[in-house]
């Protein structure tokens, strides 16, 4: 297999650059209240339904605080205790006005640490020294995925007793990206060759979110905030019969120029994790439960013949998710978007392990070589999965 290792390294996470439309709460409010903004880094987005948030798209979060230099112990002892903040056309404001919180006094307790995510729909869990997003839980179908964001503001304080400025949240993905190409190469012997769907097997669907505490979100990646170890991962959750799917257009059809696969749902998220993928010489029927892609897919002959699947239905094939690290693991990190390029070249790839009869063997000739393009949600560089 081909593996070509490009990669941006995962520090530009989702900071919320300052969008010049986006007001802070509105002046209808008693003085001195606690008023946000929020903030995102120019990004490529997601092409449909499903795209990552921007500080144009994002419609809520919660945020909490505590008094900057206080033990986090437990919820009881916070400041702010979970409140939902959503945004009003152009400016942003507290779901319940009776909620709105003013600065605490100047003279006694100045600062606060502010802790933000979004979806408002989620919540943090308070416990000693830390902050979590327990049991995450990642949807099979890209239409109902959610891009989980974070923020951290340590320190805010109230100049003298009377701050006119909003909070500026610089939220983060907590979550990898996924998105899918397709290609094939020019010695691919094969006449048309058409793909309906991609989908991620034997990845952990489900972890808890601890928030890296001490330092400010940092939008401008400087700072490497989060990583996939920020991830406790449930590994009674991870199977095969879960399938992470990105539906394609099947009106597309493969070409030798690489092409973004129109997905209609759009780009998958997953929990950042460090994984194996699966090891199809040594383990064909994957024992080990190594991650692999799943391809619906029709190919014709040159005659215009099918030679897998037909006009009216796509059959599946499988390829191993590359490794992309020198010890042969596969690691998606937070913030990191990663294009898995369907290359096909002299074969289309396996029979799946879960097959009855030929797990592992190729379906037609050779097997699948994958291109693996990694992108970061702004910047990125790519990997390449092959299918020959």
């Amino acid at each position: 297999m081909k593996l070509k290792h490009l990669f941006v390294a995962a520090i530009v996470a989702l900071g919320f650059v300052a969008c010049q439309n986006d007001k802070a709460i509105s002046n209808d409010v008693k003085s001195n209240t606690i008023e946000f903004r929020t903030l995102t880094s120019n990004q490529k987005r997601a092409q449909q339904r499903v795209a990552a948030t921007t500080s144009t798209s994002i419609a809520d979060f919660r945020v909490y605080a505590n008094h900057n230099g206080d033990a986090i112990e437990n919820l009881d002892g916070f400041y702010i205790k979970g409140i939902e903040i959503v945004k009003n056309g152009t400016i942003w404001d507290y779901a319940n006005p009776e909620e709105k919180t003013a600065w605490p006094s100047f003279e006694t307790r100045d600062a606060l640490d502010f802790y933000s995510i979004s979806p408002a729909t989620y919540s943090l869990s308070v416990k000693t020294s830390s902050l979590s997003i327990d049991n995450f839980v990642t949807n099979e179908d890209a239409k109902d995925q959610v891009d989980l964001l974070y923020a951290v503001n340590l320190n805010e304080a109230c100049e003298a007793g009377n701050r006119t400025s909003a909070v500026a949240v610089k939220f983060e993905h907590a979550l990898s990206q996924i998105a899918f190409n397709v290609v094939k190469t020019a010695a691919c012997p094969y006449g048309e060759i058409r793909v309906n769907a991609a989908r991620l097997v034997a990845i952990y669907p489900n972890g808890t979110f601890t928030l890296p505490l001490g330092v400010n979100t940092d939008i401008d990646g400087a700072v490497v905030d989060a990583t996939y170890e920020n991830w406790k991962l449930e590994a009674a959750a991870r199977d095969t019969a879960k399938h992470y799917a990105a539906i394609i257009n099947k009106d597309q059809a493969v070409t030798t120029t690489a092409t973004a696969a129109t997905t209609v749902d759009g780009n998958l998220f997953v929990i950042p994790q460090n994984i194996k993928g699966w090891a199809r010489e040594t383990d064909k029927t994957n024992t080990a439960l190594g991650a692999y892609i799943l391809v619906d897919c029709n190919v014709r002959d040159n005659d215009g013949s099918y030679i897998w699947g037909d006009a009216y239905q796509y059959e599946t094939v499988a390829v191993p998710v590359p490794a992309n690290t020198v010890e042969g693991n596969v690691v998606w990190q937070p913030g990191v978007k990663y294009y898995y390029t369907l290359n096909f070249g002299k074969g289309i790839g396996f029979y799946p392990p879960t097959h009855d009869t030929k797990p592992g063997e190729p379906v037609i000739g050779n097997y699948i070589d994958f291109e693996v393009e990694v992108d970061t949600f702004t910047e990125g560089s790519d990997d390449e999965v092959l299918f020959y």
